[in-house]
């Protein structure tokens, strides 16, 4: 004797292929915007107990008007001098760290800032401190891309190689560059602040 079907069964059954697919990539959309929203928040209380006690989260209305887009200029604000984007994505779409790293470069260029950071979350590592931190070499090495005694400026093609460090590695640097506030708690930091 077969069982009588279920109502939801005789539901799904009117619903074309089409908006069955359509509902399933609406909701990995959603839970992927989850992840990465919990990303941000997580960076941001971790840049905040770092030195950039004004960082949160950049909100966005989605207002658009047909002659206007306002640029992105990031997704965490409050960090003077600095853009961040924070991905929460799989090891396996890591070959996107290139256009990423262009994304941040137009974010850092709108927002004004002196440096772009892409912060890409690691599987198995909750500690932003942990996360790996992306910029070009240009950001990395920037003082060192003109020579002082020639006045001569190397060609910038051969900065933007991807350049890859640990978040809590990088807040030490960018202390001693002068961004954010050295209070001290970063053992290994180089800054005349919180030398040990």
């Amino acid at each position: 004797m077969t069982p009588e079907p279920t109502v939801q069964a005789l539901h799904d059954t009117r619903r074309s292929p089409e908006t069955v697919r359509r509902e399933a990539a609406s909701a990995r959309g959603k839970a992927n915007s989850e992840k990465g929203k919990r990303a941000e928040r997580d960076l941001v209380g971790y840049l905040r107990a770092r030195g950039w006690p004004g960082a949160e989260r950049t909100v966005r209305t989605g207002h658009r008007t047909p002659g206007r887009v306002s640029a992105d200029r990031g997704d965490i604000d409050g960090t003077i001098g600095l853009a961040w984007q924070a991905k929460d994505v799989s090891d396996g779409a890591l070959y996107q760290v290139p256009t990423w790293l262009d994304d941040v470069n137009a974010q850092r260029a709108a927002a004004g800032a002196d440096i772009g950071v892409l912060v890409v979350k690691r599987r198995g590592h909750a500690d932003p401190g942990d996360w790996w931190a992306w910029l070009t070499l240009d950001d990395v090495v920037h003082p060192l891309t003109t020579n002082t005694l020639t006045g001569y400026r190397y060609p910038a093609a051969l900065f933007v190689v991807p350049v890859r460090l640990a978040v809590g590695d990088l807040v030490p640097i960018l202390h001693y560059w002068g961004y954010g506030t050295c209070d001290g708690r970063d053992g290994g930091c180089a800054c005349d602040g919180c030398r040990v």
